[in-house]
């Protein structure tokens, strides 16, 4: 799991009788949204964030991190031969596709702004025609990674980002498509990020590169995965699950000891001055 780093205006104590971090010095009415990516994490269904981890960030207690802009890139560039998979891909069927997508400064990076308790950003959506109606979650992986989604569907955070956009878009089907890059591909994209070191300027640096590197559909390892809400009540209780896990913060300022990481509680065994000793 990866590490959070903890602003320095926020106070924290550790509560020995019920195993727990209590936080203070922080306006809890400043609680952000259930995002989709926020959504595996607060079920307990990402291996990389863990539930404490995420409900600290939903209360902007976390320093933010830069991510490096080469996975940007790479996903946006994924996003672009999708569009180009999907359109050739059904018009040999016959299929004329009115797919949909939208900037991240468009929607504000999130489509559902009406709505107070669930947000996030969809990818691409097939408007019409109606029977294929469906959310198209794309993800970029590294061509080792093939045998691994494939064997599983896809990894279950991620259908988890799929299918909470697809309930939240009010339809029932979600297309997980992932788009494998080699190793020669990978390094290409890093080296001209590196060259042109700035800020990234969205989709149009990415279609420059993708014509640059000559890539199209037939370039790519391409994989598509068909994922259901078979229960809305089910999904429904999951999506209640997640946003309470946040109210209770609100309430309590509290999270126990075991929803966070080992990596996590290293850095807060250290500010609260917790001996780690077994003796």
């Amino acid at each position: 799991m990866s590490n959070f780093i903890l602003k320095t205006s926020v106070e924290v104590k550790y509560d020995e009788k019920n195993d727990s971090y209590v936080f203070g010095h922080f306006d809890e009415t400043k609680m952000k949204k259930v995002t989709s990516r926020a959504f595996s994490c607060l079920l307990g269904d990402n291996h990389f964030e863990s539930i404490g981890k995420t409900i600290l960030e939903r209360f902007k207690l976390t320093e933010r991190q830069d991510i490096d802009e080469y996975w940007g890139v790479r996903g946006d560039m994924a996003e672009l031969l999708v569009l180009d998979f999907l359109e050739t891909t059904y018009k040999q069927k016959g299929i004329e596709l009115d797919l949909r997508t939208w900037t991240k400064e468009e929607v504000n990076y999130d489509n559902f702004g009406t709505n107070k308790k669930f947000g996030g950003l969809l990818d691409i959506a097939i408007a019409n025609p109606k029977e294929y109606r469906a959310v198209i979650e794309v993800k970029s992986k590294s061509m080792k990674d093939v045998d691994k989604i494939k064997k599983s569907r896809g990894n279950i955070e991620e259908v988890l980002q799929g299918k909470f956009l697809t309930y939240l878009s009010n339809v029932s089907k979600c297309l997980m498509i992932y788009v494998f890059f080699t190793p020669e591909q990978e390094q290409t994209i890093k080296d001209y990020v590196k060259e042109n070191d700035q800020t990234y300027p969205g989709m149009n640096f990415a279609k420059m590169l993708i014509a640059k590197m000559d890539l199209t559909p037939s370039n790519m390892k391409i994989l598509v995965f068909k994922h259901t809400i078979d229960s809305k009540a089910d999904f429904t209780a999951d999506m209640n699950k997640a946003y309470n896990r946040l109210l209770e913060f609100q309430k309590t300022k509290t999270i126990k000891s075991n929803l966070f990481g080992a990596n996590d509680l290293s850095l807060l065994k250290s500010l609260t001055n917790q001996d780690d000793s077994i003796f």
